[in-house]
């Protein structure tokens, strides 16, 4: 994937400004000043002030700005990423979602909506797409690979590699999601070998899912193409597999919790390979405890060095998914951070996208869906039954059996 340039979005004038901002030539549009902030390059936090210009990042050292903010006492860090996560878990659409996982200083997720195709399949997927699109939080995609999840099991959809393709076409894709059919991978089922097989030929990113695999069968798996793996549950098979080359996702969500098993990852040289997702988060634990600051709080209590928890939940996520100028605070990366009251215990003081400070106006005014009426109908009409009676339940043999079409 080449590396992806902010500044393209300019115009030839803007990208003239811009440099000339960064220089120092004009005054930036934004400067803050007396900052600490985080360079993720040295794992250092560093004084100074940071410019920002056309909502990029500028400059670092001593900067003039047409808005200039102290800030003195706080701390910037680049804003949060979540590597994995299935956004109906959370029980709310991406709107209400994106809403509360910006108040956390999240920015952007990768969503695989495996579980909307079980149910409606390739609509599902579009339902998604469509309910996703413009809101300020970034949701990228992983088309889900496994629907249904294994030969045995059973969903009200399948979803082959004919279907999955049409998808790598789209700006917001950026791979194969969790291919948890290890068993068809080292067996080379053609059904999920052609997914895999597709997605390497379209140059997606293709994250895996099988817990506890190990020997020659993680090698035959890793040789299909697979990258990561969120699944790890202890340390031994953390390294086994980072040693074959795979990146770890450390998992920290509402079902599943991991990262007090893999703590020690947390620290170079395994930390540049790793980093964060919830992978499911109930709504009113997000809005309780956190999102991927929650884990960042906890991966520091444990005894994690700060600004290395700080770049898992950005920067790495970044160069993974090929996700190019994103996740620093330094020139021609997105002005994405998040301002700290305190970085030991993540208290977030204001979250800016693109240089923009998150409000609760803002979220009012840009988080609102708009999804064709065909899907929103598709999405209110999967779960059919008889109407239940008094009689029925009196009556066990005649109870209806709940189902999904």
């Amino acid at each position: 994937m080449p590396v992806i340039y902010n500044q393209k979005n300019l115009s030839k004038e803007e990208y003239k400004n811009y440099i000339s901002a960064s220089t120092g030539n004009i005054p930036s549009d934004i400067v803050l000043k007396n900052v600490t902030y985080l360079d993720v390059f040295t794992n250092q936090f560093k004084k100074g002030d940071v410019a920002i210009s056309s909502g990029i990042f500028s400059g670092i050292g001593n900067y003039k700005g047409k808005k200039e903010i102290d800030m003195t006492g706080k701390t910037i860090v680049p804003s949060f990423v979540d590597s994995h996560i299935h956004i109906e878990s959370t029980t709310v659409i991406p709107e209400i979602f994106a809403k509360e996982a910006l108040k956390h200083g999240t920015t952007a997720v990768f969503t695989d909506p495996h579980e909307i195709a079980n149910v409606m399949g390739v609509d599902g997927i579009k339902y998604v797409l469509e309910s996703s699109k413009n809101l300020p939080l970034d949701i990228y995609f992983m088309i889900p690979s496994c629907v249904p999840s294994c030969e045995y099991d059973e969903s009200g959809a399948t979803i082959l590699e004919k279907d999955i393709e049409p998808f790598y076409n789209h700006e917001r894709v950026f791979g194969l999601a969790e291919v948890m059919d290890f068993n068809g991978v080292i067996s080379r089922r053609d059904d999920v070998i052609d997914k895999t097989y597709s997605a390497i030929n379209n140059n997606m990113v293709i994250d895996g899912h099988a817990p506890l695999l190990s020997g020659k069968n993680l090698n035959g798996y890793i040789s299909a193409g697979i990258s990561s793996d969120h699944e790890c549950s202890n340390i031994e098979e953390a390294l086994e597999k980072m040693g074959l080359g795979l990146w770890i996702i450390i998992r920290e969500g509402t079902a599943a919790q991991n990262l007090e098993a893999l703590i020690d990852l947390c620290k170079e040289p395994y930390a540049s390979r790793c980093m964060f997702c919830t992978d499911d988060r109930h709504i009113n634990n997000l809005m309780e405890e956190g999102h991927i600051d929650n884990i960042i709080r906890k991966a520091i209590k444990l005894g994690a060095e700060p600004a290395i928890a700080y770049k898992m939940a950005s920067y790495t996520a970044g160069i993974y998914f090929g996700l190019n100028k994103r996740g620093a605070i330094a020139p021609g990366y997105l002005a994405n951070f998040v301002v700290l009251n305190d970085v030991n215990t993540v208290k977030i003081d204001s979250v800016y996208k693109m240089g923009v400070m998150i409000t609760e106006e803002y979220l009012n005014e840009n988080c609102k869906s708009n999804i064709p009426t065909y899907l929103i109908e598709k999405a209110h009409d999967t779960f059919h039954m008889p109407t239940v009676t008094a009689e029925m339940l009196a009556n066990k043999e005649e109870t209806p059996v709940l189902g999904l079409v």
